[in-house]
């Protein structure tokens, strides 16, 4: 799934690079700060794993912004996706606030 943001202006800056996307095996979180490469990085996920046989599940696609950024609107699989408050990644509850507070 690399090659979805591989070579590509996507992500936030992060120390002196880029952050993009994270990755576990069956998880993958899209990052960026443009509302444009993010309604492109669904779609080009899913060209990218259909080439290997694999499908992004709509029903467990969930959108989130930090702060008060307006969320744009994304769909995978024609299915709009769900906006959350908070969701849990690799065992730690991430919040729009972008504070630790939901997590403990």
């Amino acid at each position: 799934m690399t090659k979805t943001v591989y070579g590509r202006v996507y992500g936030i800056t992060w120390g002196t690079g880029t952050l993009a996307d994270l990755d576990f095996p069956d998880n993958k979180a899209l990052i960026s700060d443009s509302p444009v490469a993010l309604r492109k990085m669904p779609f080009e996920l899913q060209g990218n794993a259909a080439e290997v046989g694999l499908r992004i599940s709509a029903e467990k696609t969930k959108t989130m912004t930090v702060g008060n950024i307006q969320a744009p609107s994304l769909s995978v699989e024609h299915k709009d996706t769900e906006f959350v408050e908070h969701f849990q990644y690799l065992g730690s509850n991430i919040s729009r606030e972008g504070d630790a507070d939901y997590d403990i």
